[in-house]
């Protein structure tokens, strides 16, 4: 029974079994129902498609963050004083991005909510995630589980779950495969709202395959 649920839990989150009714369910649900959110996303191409080719990031990650964290709609505020279109926190990611950047200031709340210069930021922000703090990572799909908590939580924190050594987290990582991953970081107690917003990102990526 206790392995039942293992595997619902896994097929849910990952989308990786399509005889699963619930996993099923959730991609339909968000493909049928929010058509309009996806083409406000698209609104933006022209920006993610410039900065993906200059950072090395897949494209689609970017549509699925817009998409999960803003709809596409620029002047979405968070909670947590995160801004427009990737909800950029100034004084964490943005604040990261404008150091590696040179720059000994955060980005402005009018600076984040022009369009363009959220895309920038936000996505070398998750140029830093994945060549600094993961560069290592061998497999494709864990890299991307681990891109999206960490754009969440934070890439050290992130890494902190698996051991408070970068390197000794990386060597744990490759050493396990992508459903290994995901039964890992349910096990070691990552927070429920991180559990579903690697879902929820993860399950939009699909839409813009």
């Amino acid at each position: 029974m206790k392995k039942k649920y293992i595997l619902l839990f896994l097929c849910f989150l990952t989308g990786c079994c399509d005889m699963k009714h619930e996993s099923n369910a959730y991609y339909s649900n968000i493909k049928e129902h929010n058509l309009f959110s996806k083409n406000l996303v698209y609104v933006w191409d022209d920006y993610i498609e410039t900065q993906s080719k200059k950072y090395n990031i897949d494209a689609n990650l970017i549509r699925a963050i817009i998409y999960s964290e803003s709809q596409g709609n620029p002047l979405s505020i968070g909670k947590n004083n995160s801004i427009g279109l990737m909800k950029i926190q100034p004084k964490r990611a943005g604040m990261l991005v404008y150091r590696y950047l040179g720059k000994n200031i955060i980005p402005s709340f009018t600076t984040l909510l022009n369009p363009h210069n959220n895309i920038n930021i936000g996505t070398t922000y998750l140029h830093l995630i994945q060549n600094k703090y993961l560069l290592g990572i061998k497999n494709k799909e864990n890299l991307r589980y681990a891109t999206i908590i960490s754009y969440y939580i934070g890439p050290n924190t992130f890494l902190k779950i698996f051991s408070s050594n970068r390197s000794e987290s990386i060597k744990k990582i490759n050493s396990l495969t992508p459903i290994q991953f995901l039964l890992n970081v349910k096990k070691i107690n990552l927070s429920v709202h991180s559990l579903k917003y690697l879902k929820k990102v993860n399950t939009v990526y699909r839409l813009f395959k």
